[in-house]
């Protein structure tokens, strides 16, 4: 008789425990896969940061090689860094459109500086290509061109590093939620 009320009493808890258990199980699966869409969102931006900044690096080492040797051939890198920076541009964009204001505002900076330096870079090889050696060279040695890519390469700094900050506040969230999970 005891052990009658016993299980009827046992049963219907220990199915109650199984049930929380599960319940907690399914939350903390769900915690830890939103933590990790986070964080590949957060590699992905890096990412297209330095692709960023590869393409403009890219662009400029075609331009300098066109400038010093007058060959087309040294445009390649030019044409190729000027062919994906668009595309990486929106990549960042999108990766970007659910984080601050201010890393967008950072974007923006960012995008907008590309534009004129490619601005610069196309004067200059606009100028080489018309035979105007000496004037391309002159606007080289305003530096306007050195300024740009120094600005670009602070503001790819700020945005890489506001990343950072986001890829470790995501990993010590994932380390906590492990840790709940196990216990």
């Amino acid at each position: 008789m005891i052990r009658k009320a016993l299980l009827q009493i046992a049963a219907p808890a220990l199915l109650l425990f199984m049930a929380w258990n599960a319940y907690l199980a399914v939350s903390h699966l769900k915690q830890m896969q939103h933590i990790a869409v986070r964080t590949l969102e957060s590699s992905t931006i890096q990412a297209d940061i330095s692709s960023v900044l590869k393409d403009l690096t890219d662009m400029e080492t075609g331009q300098r090689g066109y400038l010093l040797t007058g060959d087309s051939d040294y445009l390649l890198p030019y044409t190729d860094g000027k062919n994906r920076i668009g595309t990486d541009f929106a990549s960042l964009r999108a990766g970007l459109a659910n984080r601050t204001e201010q890393e967008r505002s950072i974007e923006s900076k960012l995008e907008s500086l590309a534009a004129s330096k490619q601005a610069e870079m196309e004067r200059t090889i606009g100028l080489r290509q018309k035979g105007y050696r000496r004037r391309a060279f002159n606007l080289v040695d305003t530096n306007e061109g050195r300024d740009y890519m120094d600005e670009a390469r602070k503001l790819s700094s700020s945005l890489a590093s506001a990343e950072s900050s986001s890829f470790a506040r995501f990993d010590k969230e994932r380390t906590s939620s492990q840790s709940k999970a196990l216990s």
